[in-house]
């Protein structure tokens, strides 16, 4: 490619933009000088980006940000620019992912139906296309194949305020058989079967064996990632509260991008899909099996981290209180406010053994009423304090 004019810079961009459908952007340091997609109002996500990244960057690298925006970057030797395909999306956009981008950047919900146009002007596009893309343009740009391509941590950066599809694929009809078994065993919650298939064709299996000896392990790294995104937009789909779907997520994101061998990748990618599949399986199954039963566990499990009572419930489903508590208790022998608690307690599990959190901050996630209550419910349920349970999975 030449690039000794801005005439041609653009042309490039804007030419590479229609082609793909990608957004690009050239920059010099972290000053924007170019993009293609003029036309898209783009909140300066690529600015907004770059400048939370590390100055000394790789020669072609890729990251994505705990609101699954995907991005990448490659070095023009000769110029000394950095070419940013992204932000881009593994699927459509939905309106909590655009709440939660917004809220990242500072923007408020008067912008949310602009920032999904912008999404939709731009390709879905998954890890292996990205990268597919980021080599290519390494490769126009610097007349010469890439080194394998890193994977780079990213942290928003502190002057931003605070407050999910496709995989990686491998090639061949077995894997693509193999990916669509599991992701249905996500969305019927077939605990029993996604075990089978781990045990047969994954963990144990020769062909599994054969592939993990063959394959560079950023690769398996990537195809987890990209699976890890796929079980989480299928659970979230199949009825799963979408703030519990992203903790988890981004807990399996964090294991998979700290683990240093094949093994332990497949480990991960074992305990991340049965977990989603668990999730699944409960909001499908209530004790007692009776369609009233289920659409009041369905609520529960969809609204763990916001306050829930009987009353709520029974507004929410346009069904008397009393009668709704009474048909519950003769259906599973519980009461809602019972359950309730003890769905809670169960995501707090969760969230201790993803370590990190202290019990203020998961009693205010669960919206308990306060930390003392929370430890007193734990500790009723399941016999131990937050901090002896902590402990007992280290």
């Amino acid at each position: 490619m030449t690039t000794e004019s801005s005439m041609d810079l653009s042309f490039f961009l804007e030419n590479f933009f229609r082609a793909s459908h990608l957004p690009i952007s050239c920059f010099e340091g972290k000053s924007l000088i170019n993009r293609g997609a003029h036309h898209v109002q783009d909140f300066n996500l690529p600015m907004l980006l770059v400048s939370c990244l590390p100055d000394d960057l790789p020669p072609v690298w890729y990251s994505f940000t705990p609101e699954y925006m995907y991005f990448g970057g490659v070095k023009e030797e000769k110029e000394n620019r950095l070419f940013f395909i992204g932000p881009v999306l593994m699927n459509d956009c939905s309106k909590k992912q655009a709440e939660s981008i917004l809220h990242r950047i500072g923007r408020t919900r008067k912008d949310l139906s602009l920032l999904l146009r912008c999404f939709s002007d731009y390709a879905n596009c998954n890890v292996s296309s990205l990268i597919a893309h980021l080599n290519l343009l390494y490769y126009i740009l610097n007349s010469r194949k890439p080194d394998p391509i890193e994977i780079l941590d990213f942290h928003w950066s502190t002057v931003f305020p605070s407050v999910f599809d496709s995989s990686v694929e491998l090639d061949g009809t077995y894997e693509n058989q193999l990916e669509n078994n599991l992701m249905s065993c996500v969305r019927h919650g077939n605990v029993e079967k996604l075990n089978q298939i781990m045990n047969e064709y994954v963990l144990f299996a020769d062909h599994y064996a054969e592939l993990k000896s063959t394959s560079a392990i950023e690769q398996q790294r990537s195809y987890i990632l990209g699976a890890n995104m796929l079980a989480s937009r299928a659970a979230i789909e199949e009825g799963i509260d979408f703030d519990l779907a992203n903790t988890l997520s981004g807990h399996y994101i964090n294991e998979i991008m700290k683990a240093s061998s094949n093994t332990d990748l497949s480990m991960i990618f074992a305990d991340s899909f049965r977990k989603y599949t668990s999730l699944v399986a409960k909001l499908k199954t209530m004790p007692g099996q009776s369609p009233l039963a289920s659409r009041v566990n369905s609520f529960i499990l969809s609204h763990l981290y916001e306050k829930i009572t009987p009353s709520i419930i029974s507004a929410h489903l346009n069904m008397n209180c009393s009668y709704l508590c009474t048909q519950f208790k003769a259906n599973t022998g519980k009461t809602i406010s019972a359950y309730i608690r003890e769905c809670k307690i169960e995501e707090a599990k969760r969230l201790l053994e993803c370590k990190g959190l202290s019990n203020a901050a998961i009693s205010e996630l669960l919206c308990f009423s306060s930390q003392s209550y929370f430890c007193s419910v734990f500790k009723k349920i399941t016999g131990m304090t937050p901090q002896e349970y902590e402990f007992s999975k280290n």
